[in-house]
């Protein structure tokens, strides 16, 4: 789509009422920007999987919704340490990548090398990192039995694991993850933990005071 570029516009692409007292008639209205309006707005209803329909006026809002609310989500197609995420359905994908840019996605393949990838609707491929200072990613970060989401950190043209081992390791010495979505290497940790403290009923995992119970004992041994 582009910016009215009738003679009768200004020339910086604008609509002028013109002037009709001096015989300046006001911008032509042509049929390249109406259509460039409707077909703009109608590829955004019909790529959320809805049909045009003239007496529904709240398509363009629910397709806008759609993207807020799923458009980060990606299928992936891709290989063992080389992901390759696809758009679900029609939805259109970004024209590049951006700054902060989320995929979220179930893998097909848990991560086995230190150097995975990603390639995001064909725009290009690019690491995936839970550790920029050493520009890895820690075997198993990528994990078939989660939903995995990344961002993209542009300064460092990768993307990072938002919800690797680590990350949640260190969210659980804040109390602020649910023990029911801790990776099986923490889990493990905790259960180590559990048979020296012998104070924790993990019976009872979901409970808040179990938390806060492991919380102290991590805190206590500084992990």
């Amino acid at each position: 789509m582009d910016r009215i570029d009738d003679a009768s516009a200004t020339q910086d692409q604008k609509f002028t009422d013109g002037d009709a007292g001096n015989g300046v008639l006001g911008t032509v209205v042509n049929a390249e920007f109406l259509n460039g309006i409707q077909e703009e707005v109608v590829s955004t209803i019909e790529s959320t999987g809805q049909s045009a329909a003239g007496a529904d006026w709240t398509q363009l809002s629910k397709a806008i919704s759609a993207y807020a609310a799923g458009g980060s989500y990606y299928t992936d197609s891709g290989s063992v340490n080389a992901m390759a995420l696809n758009t679900v359905g029609s939805k259109l994908a970004p024209a590049a990548y951006f700054d902060g840019m989320r995929a979220v996605f179930k893998p097909n393949f848990s991560n086995n090398s230190l150097t995975p990838t990603v390639n995001v609707a064909g725009l290009g491929v690019k690491p995936i990192v839970d550790n920029f200072a050493n520009a890895s990613c820690a075997i198993g970060s990528v994990d078939t039995a989660y939903i995995v989401e990344l961002i993209y950190v542009a300064s460092a043209d990768s993307f990072m694991v938002l919800n690797s081992d680590k990350n949640d390791a260190f969210n659980l010495k804040k109390g602020t993850v649910s023990v029911s979505r801790l990776p099986s290497s923490v889990l493990s940790d905790i259960l180590t933990l559990e048979s020296l403290t012998a104070s924790i009923d993990f019976s009872l995992l979901a409970a808040e005071d179990d938390i806060i119970s492991i919380k102290s004992r991590l805190d206590a041994l500084e992990v």
